[in-house]
């Protein structure tokens, strides 16, 4: 599980199975994953795409914080 490539598929999982709960307890999604898991998607795939191409803004970026 703690492999880097499993570990967003991992989470993902564990929002599905919170929206299959919302849907067979409540029978609705609840208003925090229609507003969250967007964002979450983007931020998820903005951080697969820094870690696997590593493009130079990025670069520029890591090495001014660190120096």
């Amino acid at each position: 599980m703690f492999d880097n490539n499993l570990f967003f598929p991992g989470l993902d999982l564990l929002i599905v199975l919170g929206v299959v709960r919302d849907l067979v307890v409540d029978r609705r999604v609840h208003k925090v994953y229609l507003y969250a898991l967007p964002a979450l998607i983007v931020g998820q795939s903005l951080a697969i795409y820094t870690w696997r191409i590593n493009p130079p803004w990025w670069r520029g970026i890591t090495h001014a914080i660190l120096g």
